[in-house]
């Protein structure tokens, strides 16, 4: 049967940490295998502390650097948020010229088109011109509100 503890090693461990070391003992450590496992880690763990301690980072350093990740995230939300707008924006003016053109193609001629255009521009606008011009307002007019209170709660 295997030994798994042994009577000296009590003796060893008090003389590795006091540092008095008696030849006797290291003799017997060099035979015994349990001792000899004791000494073993007792180097390596006296190896391990005369090894410097890992340098850490300076705080002031560690701080600039968690700031500058918090702003970049936060202006990547804004980023994101503004080119939402920026789309609807876009998209508000497709659909404009996309309105005009369907109601110019839709006109029998182009002379008849300038005509109406024009007759319409000089008496106000009207109908569906008026419709799509309050429609084209309002979606700039939330487009911009949407936008400015975004910012301004991102910034709070």
């Amino acid at each position: 049967m295997k030994r798994m503890y042994c009577e000296q090693e009590a003796r060893l461990v008090q003389a590795l940490s006091s540092g008095s070391l008696s030849s006797a003992l290291e003799k017997h450590a060099a035979e015994c295998p349990i001792c000899g496992e004791v000494m073993l880690v007792t180097e390596l763990l006296r190896s391990g502390m005369e090894e410097s301690p890992p340098q850490l980072p300076d705080a002031g350093l560690v701080w600039w650097k968690a700031q500058l990740a918090s702003r970049r995230a936060a202006m990547q939300r804004a980023t994101v948020a503004l080119g939402i707008v920026r789309l609807l924006a876009y998209s508000a003016a497709v659909a404009v010229v996309a309105w005009t053109l369907f109601e110019a193609l839709r006109l029998s001629s182009l002379n008849s088109t300038l005509a109406q255009y024009a007759a319409a521009f000089s008496r106000g606008l009207s109908g569906s011109a008026m419709t799509l011009s309050v429609l084209g307002a309002g979606m700039a007019v939330l487009t911009t509100l949407l936008g400015s209170l975004y910012i301004l709660w991102s910034d709070s």
